[in-house]
């Protein structure tokens, strides 16, 4: 039996009207193709926000001790920022760190706790897990390590890294730029893609230009959780830098999350480069200094100011990080009606 998008449409949007019925993943054990799928999620997503957050809540995986890791440059050629997440704090958390080569000692590093934040929408709570972050120093630059994180009796697999390289160097750098981001297929076939790239080729970090989960809060805040679960093939090896977009904190398209998810979830060198906010802030690598910035906040003067202030400190050092590269979701110049 074949179903052609029309039929399925009208199918859809009456159904909608009954009672919004909208788990129409088969119909009559019809498989799908990808166009129909797309179809009906398209109609779901417009009038059935409630049902389809039920839908998604289905694919989240049971809680784990240690879950969602990623890793955060600081600015500091030496040193790298490892974070987690897990159901509840982890008395005794810590990171050991080890050089990949023979004889190399294991150094130990303690992690902080974060406090879960609540997000309300109507009569939806979700209430996240805790937040660990544990700042590694003393690295050799340029060198491969592994870690493992230990949370109470659990721990995590070893995972490799390599750390960042000195200060004004001059080895090539290779970047994955990206942003509007999601949990479709899309968003999972483009993560392959670069998780593929890095078997072969070393990538040295990952910049998120905004959109990053698009959880957009209301009833959906839990979908930052399976985006966590989704990237940390990519995150907990690769340094894994963010900006904010809209739809992390603009009122309406984040769905009343105003930039909590964003601040909480993500560990940025904010307090490096004397940025009192998360939603701006520095990092030099090799001899590039980033500045990334929130678009979101154009106008805001407390911003302008620290740009104005962090590019003429960056000024000064051109013949250390002679390349300066702005990161922030919104381009200066679009065709997009959107941006």
């Amino acid at each position: 039996m074949e179903i052609r998008p029309l039929t399925l449409l009208l199918l859809t949007a009456i159904l909608t009207i009954l009672g919004c019925v909208c788990n129409l993943r088969s119909v009559e054990g019809t498989q799908l193709s990808l166009s129909e799928a797309q179809l009906i999620t398209r109609v779901r997503r417009k009038h059935c926000p409630i049902v389809r957050s039920q839908e998604l809540r289905e694919r989240v995986p049971p809680q784990r001790p240690i879950s969602r890791i990623r890793l955060a440059l600081t600015g500091d050629s030496r040193s790298i920022r490892v974070s987690w997440e897990s159901p509840g704090p982890c008395t005794n958390g810590k990171v050991r760190v080890k050089k990949v080569q023979r004889k190399a000692k294991k150094s130990t590093f303690r992690a902080v706790v974060e406090q879960p934040y609540e997000f309300r929408y109507r009569k939806y709570v979700y209430r996240s897990q805790y937040f660990h972050h544990a700042l590694i120093t003393g690295l050799n630059e340029s060198a491969r390590y592994f870690y493992r994180i230990k949370c109470d009796s659990a721990k995590s697999p070893k995972i490799y890294f390599t750390s960042p390289p000195r200060l004004g160097s001059s080895s090539t750098v290779r970047l994955f730029f990206f942003g509007d981001h999601g949990t479709d297929v899309e968003a999972r076939t483009t993560l392959q893609a670069m998780v593929d790239a890095t078997v072969t080729r070393h990538y040295d970090m990952a910049i998120h230009l905004g959109d990053i989960s698009y959880a957009n809060g209301k009833y959906r805040e839990f979908v930052w959780d399976i985006w966590g679960n989704m990237v940390q093939p990519l995150t907990s090896s690769l340094p894994y830098m963010v900006t904010p977009g809209n739809h992390e904190i603009d009122p309406d398209e984040s769905g009343g999350e105003l930039g909590i998810a964003y601040q909480k979830r993500f560990y940025m060198p904010m307090a490096n480069t004397g940025s009192r906010s998360e939603y701006w802030y520095s990092w030099d690598y090799g001899q590039i200094h980033f500045v990334s910035v929130s678009t979101s906040h154009s106008n805001s003067r407390t911003q302008q100011r620290w740009i104005a202030n962090d590019l003429s400190v960056a000024a000064r050092r051109r013949q250390i990080t002679p390349w300066i590269i702005v990161v922030g979701h919104d381009p200066p110049y679009s065709s997009n009606e959107y941006h």
